[in-house]
């Protein structure tokens, strides 16, 4: 999610960018999310102004936003016990029969293969690379290593520079 600050930069980047000083540097912009998402982390949400007045004033760019609410359901349209399920998780309401439903839902590990392509969540980072380790072994093609290198343009500190090109 967006928070405040980055909503701000974006802003400034594209006034420096398209030379106007017109809010976005006058291009248009169009902005989607969803307002049950949680708080970016330490930031202020998207559409809360950076004052002491925060519950009287919105962020002033928020305010050039007209809002277009998406309420009928897409993705779980055809499944309707799930999409309630869903949106009471979102509303932290969860009632006895979402998290039955949500368990039946669960495939433990010696069922995964009749997932075929689905989506995976996995716990830990050790978990991925185990599965992607078994997925790249049953493709049966070619290895193929590529090396990236990494290195800083300009005359930034070195130790910066250092600390950039050790956490890319």
């Amino acid at each position: 999610m967006v928070g405040f600050t980055m909503f701000q930069q974006v802003d400034a980047c594209l006034q420096q960018i398209m030379k106007s000083k017109e809010p976005f540097g006058g291009i248009s912009i169009i902005v989607l999310g969803d307002f049950n998402q949680l708080r970016p982390v330490g930031d202020k949400y998207i559409f809360q102004f950076n004052n002491s007045y925060n519950a009287l004033v919105d962020n002033p760019l928020w305010s050039l936003f007209e809002l277009f609410e998406l309420t009928e359901i897409m993705r779980q349209k055809d499944d309707k016990a799930f999409a309630i399920a869903l949106s009471n998780i979102a509303k932290g309401m969860m009632i006895l029969e979402d998290i039955n439903l949500l368990k039946s839902r669960i495939v433990s590990n010696e069922n995964l293969e009749i997932m075929g392509d689905a989506i995976r969540v996995f716990r830990s980072n050790a978990e991925v690379d185990a599965y992607s380790t078994k997925v790249l072994a049953s493709l049966n093609t070619e290895v193929a290593i590529v090396n990236a290198y990494d290195f800083c343009i300009g005359d930034g500190l070195a130790s910066i520079r250092e600390n950039v090109l050790n956490n890319v």
